[in-house]
């Protein structure tokens, strides 16, 4: 008879996975609502049936020594199909043969009962209560086999999940536990009043021990306070948390020792072959006593189904290999018990109580307490799972929220920029066209002007007798200052032309409208044309004094870059300089404005590097160090978006594959660095 476990991706039915601790707990809790043991039989094939969605759920009691008969004690059955709590089972045809492995607390799932190879006898039992599916999970009473829990499809195969069967075995773990805790009830009850008290005060103090340890959310808390609460409850010499890795390595997490016992989590730190060892000698271990041949060679599965409790009140009586007892001696262990820790349906770990200083019986009662301990850490370890998968989406959403409002922003920005250039293009084309006509013209008016001086000299000097009349026009008009002014005004005329012609080209050259790929450019020139632009910030006000800008420039040579928007960085980095200063100006009047542009080429890493500096107020490291983020800004509200230098960054960096620092120090000025490779 082959009892593995089938395996399946699918999850229990109609139980989201990340919900399935919480679905659990609801149900041992209904489990658990009542001290009546009939009730608390019937609210157990309900709720099984509820959940699996199966045809017929039943508890069965066996008789005791009466060669493996009994009767159902408890039924929940879809109404389509005939109940058996009427039908007496009898088997004597496999009994015999399931029986033992029941006694090792196996689970048996059949997804066919004509596909198992079952004898004509077996198959006609099975037959009589319209099995076709059948699985059947063991009811321990200690180590004692009470009964069973079976869950019956009918007239139609079902492939058991790996999820349905954790549930089955749960429940049935945990109506054991409530078998052994009605057990000795009735135990305390026949002895007096007395023992009851001290068996009632102790489950006490095991729900107290639990609510300590599910007091946090914080996992090594929980963790810490686990190893505590069972060591002080089981009075043990170690208690430990064990948690698997991938591979079924793992290591101890949580550890509370007696002072006179070494700390395993302090070896495995100093000592990394003790953690390999323990590793290899608790699989291979763990296989030896392992329940089938399948199990044996999924190594860490071996603990992943039906009861999960492992217990050797003396290791140099349980028949341990050499290699395991020689792990247990580095343990300094010489007694155990071992409860399986379960991450929804997959095992996480072991939580492991020790008794170093001689052999133990472990009781009953002491292993209930390890394996309520056990369940609800399995309940925390879902819900932390739940907890930081959930934070986890948080801050994804939140990121992505953040990364798309500084998209959005940066795409309004260059939109922005975009239409600005557009618009400066344009306004600079429609002054270029009359600053033209007027310095074309002004060349003719300079020459028609001298031309008609020299004439009215001529006059004077050729007529005998000036008549009145032109005497005192010449007088009105002050002849002989015209004279000397036109020529001056000419040539004043003659140079604000060409300025204005400057800043025209100055304001095509800065948009660059029509250059949106990738040209070679000298850079010096866009520093000089935002420059240009920036003149009326740079010069005297009502404020301040005017801002003396010192040049250090090297010989660069022409780069390939977009033009437009490394002028744009430009501009940025310019223009918050000017606002350093001009704030710190407002705190000290003294103040000498200044600021400083270096350029110089670096041959040995084909780059440019500029540097602007300013003697302005600065910046604390808290403010320099998220002065790229976007939307971060120091200046008052209205007066800065935050956007400037963070979409700079994104220019140098991205666009251009250089590199934007920043150094600076409150009230001692500020550097920005750019580095830009020769491409």
């Amino acid at each position: 008879m082959n009892f593995n476990i089938a395996y399946s991706p699918s999850l229990i039915y109609h139980v989201p996975n990340l919900g399935y601790q919480k679905v659990l707990a609801g149900v041992l809790a209904r489990i658990r609502a009542s001290l009546d043991m009939s009730t608390n039989f019937q609210t157990s094939v309900t709720e099984i049936r509820s959940i699996l969605q199966a045809d017929r759920v039943g508890i069965f009691q066996f008789y005791p020594e009466q060669d493996w008969e009994g009767e159902l004690i408890a039924e929940s059955v879809d109404p389509t199909v005939p109940s058996a709590l009427e039908m007496r089972l009898i088997d004597h045809c496999s009994s015999e043969r399931f029986a033992p492995l029941y006694q090792e607390d196996r689970i048996n799932a059949v997804s066919d009962i004509y596909a198992q190879g079952y004898e004509p006898c077996y198959i006609e039992v099975l037959e009589k209560f319209q099995i076709r599916a059948n699985m059947v999970a063991p009811l321990l009473k200690g180590t004692e086999l009470w009964g069973l829990i079976y869950v019956h499809q009918c007239n139609v195969p079902r492939d058991w999940t790996p999820m349905d069967m954790t549930f089955t075995q749960q429940v049935a773990d945990n109506l054991s536990m409530v078998l052994q805790h009605d057990n000795l009830l009735k135990q305390a009850t026949q002895v007096g009043k007395a023992a009851e008290q001290r068996l009632m005060e102790q489950q006490d103090r095991v729900s107290q021990a639990i609510d300590r340890i599910r007091g946090s959310l914080d996992l090594d808390k929980i963790f810490n306070r686990t190893v505590e609460e069972v060591r002080r409850l089981l009075q043990c010499d170690r208690t430990v948390i064990y948690r698997f890795n991938p591979d079924w390595s793992g290591e101890f997490v949580a550890e509370d020792c007696d002072s006179k016992w070494s700390s395993l989590r302090s070896q495995q730190i100093d000592d990394d072959s003790l953690i390999k060892n323990v590793s290899e000698c608790t699989v291979k271990m763990l296989s030896n006593i392992s329940f089938d041949s399948h199990i044996q060679d999924t190594e860490g599965e071996i603990f992943s189904h039906g009861s999960v409790l492992r217990i050797a009140n003396d290791i140099y009586t349980q028949g341990f290999t050499p290699c395991y007892i020689q792990t247990l001696e580095q343990y300094q262990a010489r007694s155990y018990a071992i409860v399986g820790l379960f991450q929804d349906w997959r095992l996480w770990g072991l939580l492991a109580v020790y008794q170093n200083d001689g052999p133990r019986t472990w009781r009953p009662d002491e292993l209930s307490i390890l394996n309520q301990v056990g369940s609800q850490l399995g309940v925390a370890l879902g819900q932390a799972e739940l907890l930081e998968h959930s934070q986890k989406q948080s801050k994804q959403i939140q990121s992505v929220l953040a990364d798309l409002k500084a998209s959005q922003a940066q795409l309004i920005q260059r939109e922005k920029m975009a239409s600005l250039g557009s618009l400066v293009a344009g306004i600079a084309h429609e002054i270029n066209n009359p600053a033209n006509f007027i310095a074309g013209n002004l060349i003719h008016i300079s020459e028609y002007s001298l031309g008609l001086l020299d004439l009215l000299k001529l006059y004077e000097k050729s007529s005998v007798e000036v008549p009145e009349e032109i005497k005192i026009k010449a007088d009105d008009l002050d002849l002989e200052f015209i004279a000397q002014d036109l020529p001056q005004a000419l040539s004043s005329m003659q140079v604000g032309t060409d300025r204005i012609r400057e800043i025209v080209l100055s304001l095509r050259n800065f948009s660059r409208h029509d250059e949106s790929e990738m040209k070679r450019v000298d850079l010096h020139e866009g520093i000089e044309n935002t420059l240009m632009l920036l003149q009326h910030r740079l010069k005297e006000n009502n404020n301040r004094p005017a801002i003396q800008v010192f040049k250090q420039y090297g010989e660069l040579p022409q780069i390939n870059c977009y033009p437009a928007q490394l002028n744009q960085v430009f501009m940025h980095l310019l223009t918050n300089a000017i606002d350093a200063i001009e704030l710190q100006f407002e705190i000290n009047p003294q103040l000498s404005p200044k600021l400083r542009i270096k350029t110089k080429l670096n041959p040995l890493s084909e780059t440019i590097f500029i540097e602007v500096l300013d003697n302005g107020i600065g910046m604390d490291e808290a403010v320099s160090d998220r002065i790229f983020d976007p939307f971060f800004t120091t200046k008052p509200v209205g007066k800065g978006t935050g956007l400037g230098l963070s979409i700079s960054y994104q220019i140098v960096t991205e666009n251009h594959h250089g590199k934007l620092t920043c150094r600076s120090a409150l009230n001692q000025g500020s550097s920005f660095q750019l580095e830009l490779p020769i491409m």
